[in-house]
């Protein structure tokens, strides 16, 4: 739409009256609840605690527009250009965003929940504070972003483009990261919980970081993502660190490391990175040999059990006396490379099935 267009579109709707004015349009609190204004001009328009949820603004021209304070859940801004908008404390959730340009957006505290940013511009735009547990980025582009204090919880940052962003002070949670961009990434702390309204408990899980170490900790690397079963699942979770150390001591230049840890009833995710793509196999090959010894509870798994407690000063829960070994049901493996793509490696350990295919 025109300018024109537009106006004579809002004239219809009852949203404004009048000549169409000549500086900027004024449409704080306007109630535009599941208006259909798709490829409307709306640049620099003031929409101030607008109600726009459930609106269809797809392709339009919302650049530099004041967009603090509204309500746009379920809003529809595909491929919209919302370039430098100000979108302050924005009720955004379960809204549609795919392939927005957002960039040097202000979004500081804006909720985005379970909002839909497949592809998404936000290079520059300031995400500090925002709420982003169980959205989608995936392939978003966020180069320079702010997100310092940002609840990334449950969030899709596959293949996103992080280089130079902020993250100091946020939650990062069971955040699906495979080749995601940290070039120049940085952050002074990060919280590793989903504790966003509990600061007593979320300050328990506080990491700090050198200049530079975030970036070398998180950065996309090939990973392995392991899922137990297992009915003690504590005690496991124990030994299956000393199990990590002591193949990095025993393989040199494995250099494994455990990133993620989420724990639903019985049931763990681990992700363990890997340095390269060449050496995922061999990973996973000592990881699966490991927990196999592990989890037979024959005098081997005690002697072997036993030399990780010696060596590594493991808390005896169980005694080995009592036939102490780990207790997996199920262990699934997934392999995947820095490009981000995905092989299944491996399933049952109380079974047979633990080979690692090349």
């Amino acid at each position: 739409m025109t300018k024109e267009e537009t106006w004579r579109a809002l004239l219809e709707m009852g949203v404004v009256t009048g000549q169409m004015p000549l500086k900027r349009w004024d449409l704080g609190g306007a109630k535009l609840i599941g208006r259909n204004l798709q490829k409307a001009y709306l640049r620099n328009v003031n929409m101030h605690k607008a109600d726009l949820r459930g609106a269809d603004f797809y392709k339009a021209d919302m650049r530099g527009a004041d967009l603090s304070y509204a309500l746009m859940s379920r809003v529809n801004v595909n491929r919209a250009d919302l370039y430098g908008t100000n979108l302050q404390r924005t009720d955004l959730k379960t809204a549609f965003l795919i392939e927005t340009d957002l960039s040097t957006a202000i979004l500081t505290e804006a909720e985005l929940v379970s909002a839909i940013l497949h592809g998404a511009y936000l290079n520059g735009a300031n995400l500090s504070g925002a709420n982003l547990s169980n959205a989608t980025l995936y392939n978003a582009s966020l180069r320079s972003c702010l997100l310092r204090e940002s609840a990334l919880i449950n969030t899709n940052l596959i293949s996103a483009d992080l280089t130079g962003a902020d993250f100091t002070g946020a939650l990062l949670y069971n955040v699906a990261t495979a080749g995601w961009n940290l070039k120049d990434a940085r952050a002074d702390y990060i919280y590793r919980s989903s504790e966003l309204y509990n600061p007593a408990e979320r300050d328990k899980h506080k990491i700090s970081f050198s200049p530079g170490q975030f970036e070398r900790m998180y950065g996309s690397s090939a990973a392995i993502d392991i899922t137990i079963e297992s009915r003690l699942l504590f005690d496991d979770l124990l030994s299956f660190e000393a199990l990590v150390r002591h193949i990095n001591k025993n393989h040199e230049g494995l250099n494994l490391s455990i990133s993620d840890v989420s724990i639903s009833g019985q049931l763990a995710s681990i992700r363990v990175n890997i340095p390269r793509d060449e050496l995922l196999n061999t990973a996973a090959m000592q990881l699966a040999a490991s927990l196999q010894i592990a989890a037979k509870g024959s005098a081997s798994s005690e002697r072997f059990i036993s030399a990780l407690e010696a060596e590594y000063s493991m808390y005896k829960i169980i005694h080995l006396s009592e036939g102490f070994k780990m207790h997996l049901t199920r262990v699934s493996m997934n392999l995947i490379k820095q490009d981000g793509s995905v092989r299944s490696a491996c399933s049952e350990i109380a079974g047979s099935c633990m080979e690692i295919s090349p």
